[in-house]
């Protein structure tokens, strides 16, 4: 039974404690009163030990039977001595039965500790699956303030973020930046090239903005910015921003279709001083902007019609004049072949219409502004094929005409006959502000720059300055193309806007020593890429 209790007990220490003076208990019983004192006190100590462990009614009943029993039998020993025998045998008699009672309780007990452990085991389980359920829980409730795509705060999750970052009531700054023509972009280079583009803009977004900031797409192709700045930086953060917003669409900017942008900013508390009246502001601000590019876009949409128009009667024009003129070279022809003195005239006649000829082919040229589908094209080619055309027009002036070349190809991604176009007015404009000297010269020079383009148009000419400037700006072409009366001039706008379209950057600067550098960058275009996208474009059938 001591076994039996040092075994079950958990704490087996002071099981073993007990059992040692029980065993004490029983020695000093039996040496004092004999055998009959010592297994009467074995019966009632180990019932106690039981009792204490176990706890079971049913074994306690047992006990206190056997002690009964027991009792009983020690007292008809001592009353008749030929009791001994069936002392013996109902003592043994008990004592399988108390084993018997003690088996089936140890095996009770076996269940009840399997069950525990099992129900420890359940617990456990469903404490981790309820720890789960929260983790998935809280990630749901954050996926649901996120932009799928992005990864970035939707409008939801971004107002939340900046009515609780307004709680600090710092001085805040709110930024929405609209891309405008992401939609042509879509539409031209589909889907998925559009989902590249937002993911690029978002991660564009990530790099160039604090780190602390609130980024957000705030709507199909409109992103938010907001983070807190210092107040003694007010003055210089609107211009920081700016410049931040032009790296992000610079590192985007694909090599196919521009990115024409808007932006509207909105200052916490100057501004508003909720998060509502901050916003607000800020959608105005943007839908301003907007206005203001579709006015922009609407006059030089309204510009190329009017140049095409004019375009197609100079064409017509051209061939009813080129007409008489060959008319006129048989008849020249045929006059100097019959007499000396039409002979004497003959070369100069036909030198004339000769370049009269080449005018009107260059006329024909300018006129024609069908757009063309961008083409991966050496620009090497579209310098030299423009040098051709203006080399007449720029020996009729007395102007020389300069190039610096790479000797190896540059290729870029445009439309050739619309870039042509800007390089004959660019030389248009180095020839008119030259014609007054003696040494004029326009040169053009094209290098490359890490993964940029640079075509450089410079002359030494003399331009009129706009007061207050101290550089040459599109007001002074402009101004002198007007002064002149040029009529192959169309604009300087429309100039910046074929290159922006190009998805390059145009800019004018006075040289020190006279003259003005025009400077046109334009991404380097990568061969394979290019081919990849027009013939996926080509069979999406993409117009």
């Amino acid at each position: 039974t001591n076994v039996w209790l040092f075994l079950d007990d958990h704490s087996s220490r002071w099981t073993f404690s007990g059992s040692l003076l029980n065993l004490a208990a029983l020695l000093g019983f039996h040496g004092m009163s004999g055998v009959d004192s010592s297994v009467w006190m074995f019966y009632w100590l180990s019932g106690v030990l039981l009792l204490r462990h176990v706890r079971s009614a049913r074994l306690a009943v047992a006990l206190v039977l056997g002690l009964g029993v027991s009792y009983v039998l020690l007292e008809g020993r001592h009353a008749d001595a030929s009791f001994d025998l069936r002392w013996f045998g109902t003592t043994v008699l008990w004592a399988l039965l108390l084993m018997v009672i003690l088996f089936m309780e140890w095996v009770r007990r076996n269940r009840i500790l399997a069950l525990e452990r099992q129900r420890d085991k359940l617990k456990k389980r469903l404490e981790e699956m309820r720890e789960q359920m929260r983790r998935i829980i809280r990630k749901a409730e954050e996926w649901s303030l996120r932009d799928n795509l992005t990864g970035l705060y939707n409008l939801k999750g971004f107002q939340q973020q900046l009515r609780q970052t307004m709680r600090v009531r710092s001085p805040m700054l709110l930024l929405l930046l609209d891309v405008v023509s992401f939609s042509e972009f879509n539409a031209y280079m589909g889907r998925e090239a559009g989902d590249e583009l937002l993911c690029a803009i978002a991660e564009a977004l990530k790099k160039e903005m604090p780190p602390q900031a609130i980024l957000s797409r705030y709507a199909g192709d409109k992103f938010a910015v907001a983070f807190a700045y210092d107040e003694t930086t007010e003055a210089d953060i609107e211009k920081d921003l700016r410049a931040r917003v032009e790296r992000v669409v610079a590192a985007v900017r694909p090599v196919q279709r521009p990115l024409r942008y808007c932006v509207g900013m909105a200052f916490y508390p100057r501004d508003g001083k909720t998060w509502q009246e901050m916003i607000n502001v800020a959608e105005k601000r943007l839908a301003q902007k907007q206005r203001i590019l579709c006015y922009n876009l609407e006059a030089v949409r309204m510009r190329r019609e009017r140049l095409s128009t004019i375009g197609q009667l100079a064409a017509g024009l051209a061939h009813e004049i080129r007409n008489p003129l060959t008319s006129i070279r048989g008849f020249v022809q045929l006059a100097a072949a019959q007499g000396e003195v039409m002979d004497r005239w003959k070369d100069i006649i036909l030198s004339e219409i000769d370049r009269i000829d080449a005018l009107l082919s260059r006329l024909l040229e300018i006129a024609d502004h069908q757009l063309q589908r961008p083409r991966f094209v050496c620009l090497n080619d579209v310098i030299q094929k423009t040098l051709d055309l203006m080399h007449s027009e720029t020996v009729m002036r007395g102007c020389q005409l300069k190039t610096v070349l790479p000797e190896k190809p540059v290729h870029v991604w445009l439309e050739e006959r619309q870039f042509q176009q800007v390089l004959v007015q660019l030389i248009q404009y180095g020839m008119l502000a030259v014609e007054k000297r003696s040494d004029g010269w326009v040169e053009m020079k094209l290098m490359e720059e890490d993964d940029t383009v640079l075509l450089i148009v410079r002359d030494n000419g003399d331009y009129p300055m706009r007061e207050g400037l101290e550089d040459v700006d599109d007001w002074t072409l402009e101004h002198l193309v007007q002064a002149k009366n040029d009529l192959y001039g169309f604009g300087f706008s429309l100039i910046e806007q074929i290159v922006s379209e190009h998805g390059g950057k145009l800019s004018i600067h006075r040289l020190p020593f006279g003259g003005k550098e025009v400077v046109i960058s334009l991404p380097k275009g990568d061969g394979e890429r290019e081919m990849q996208l027009v013939a996926s474009a080509s069979r999406e059938h993409v117009e």
